[in-house]
This record gives C-alpha cells, sequence and structure tokens, in this order.
C-alpha cells in the first residue's frame, strides 16, 4: 500500500496470484486463513476506524462472493449435491485427525521420525471409522507434526510461535502472514503453504 512503482504493481501482481490460486484450489481451510489474514492485516492498517470498517465489509464481500462462486465452497455452506463428497472428505480428514493423535501418543518423546506417515498410517487404518487407505499428509500441521516429531516437535512449533510473538512489533507483516498460515495450517499440511503466506 506504501510503496509506489514497480513495486506497489508487483504486489498487487501476487496477492491477484495468491488470490486465483486459492479460489482454484477450493481449499476451505485457505479460506480460514485469509479470513486471519485479512483481520489481522486490516487491525494494523494505518487507516481510520471508517476507513477500516467500510474495507472490512468490503472484504467480506469480497470473500462471500469468492466461496459462493466455487463449487466446493458453495456446497460446504450451503449443501446440495456436492455436499456427500464433502462427507467423506471430513471422514477422511477425521480419521487423519484420530491415526495422527494415536501415532504421536505411542511415540510421545520423539514420533516415528520425519516423513514416516505414509509407512505408520496404515498401521493405524484399521482401528478407524473410514478414511483413505494411505495418506502421505495428516492435513493438519500440529497433529503431523506430533505424529512424527512428538513431543520434541510440538515443543519446537511452540517456540516458532513465542519467537514470532516476541518480534512481531518490529516487523509486523511477517507476523500477519504467519498468522494467517498457521490458521490454514490447522487443516493443511504442505510444505508450499508458507510460499501463499
Amino acid at each position: 500500500y506504501r510503496e509506489r512503482g514497480v513495486w506497489q504493481r508487483l504486489a498487487w501482481g501476487v496477492i491477484a496470484l495468491a488470490l486465483a490460486m486459492l479460489f482454484t484450489s477450493g481449499s476451505r481451510g485457505a479460506f480460514i486463513g485469509l479470513a486471519v489474514l485479512a483481520i489481522a492485516a486490516l487491525g494494523y492498517a494505518p487507516f481510520s476506524r471508517r476507513k477500516k470498517g467500510q474495507l472490512a465489509v468490503a472484504a467480506a464481500l469480497a470473500v462471500l462472493g469468492l466461496a459462493l462462486a466455487h463449487p466446493r465452497t458453495r456446497a460446504t455452506l450451503l449443501g446440495g449435491s456436492g455436499a456427500r463428497v464433502l462427507a467423506a472428505s471430513e471422514v477422511q480428514r477425521s480419521a487423519m485427525l484420530h491415526a495422527g493423535w494415536r501415532m504421536g501418543c505411542d511415540r510421545p518423546l520423539l514420533g516415528w521420525g520425519p516423513g514416516t506417515t505414509p509407512l505408520v498410517y496404515p498401521q493405524y487404518r484399521g482401528g478407524l471409522a473410514g478414511g483413505a487407505e494411505n495418506v502421505l499428509q495428516l492435513h493438519c500441521l500440529p497433529i503431523h507434526v506430533w505424529a512424527e516429531l512428538g513431543a520434541a516437535g510440538i515443543a519446537g512449533l511452540l517456540l516458532f510461535a513465542g519467537l514470532v510473538w516476541r518480534h512481531a512489533a518490529r516487523d509486523t507483516t511477517a507476523a500477519i502472514a504467519l498468522l494467517g498460515y498457521a490458521a490454514f495450517a490447522l487443516t493443511d499440511w504442505q510444505l508450499d503453504v508458507p510460499l501463499f503466506a
């Protein structure tokens, strides 16, 4: 917003590309992350309360428009024929959370090791109500870290969050981006997600 010239055009281009990726992915977690990101950014923006209110209404209408324009998120909000597919997705996500929790509980200190989820998950599949036969990731950052890295990994996440909190006043842009990523990471676990943030 404050930059001028080519840097401002590049920033708007990045925003447009990120929104296009968000829209085409139909990720419900990404919409949550975007909402958290927008709220936090608006809170730190150097605008009057009236301007912030106007921007909040415009942003809410834009997010609602994007959500209703995409079939997957529209089915989440309104139901319909796509709701059955989403219900199956919810069963799979629930099974992944349950399996990830059990994986971490079985090896609480150090977990199963980085990248072992595809190897270990099938051992837990038999005791789950529904879900995929095998998964590459558990669709939830804290659960995935708990399953693969145990309490040591969770301590690392908490340490990282503490560092971000400590330095948030110095670099609000980075803190806001990481806050949006944290909201998104509750429903996803991909290594490309930080690029969105």
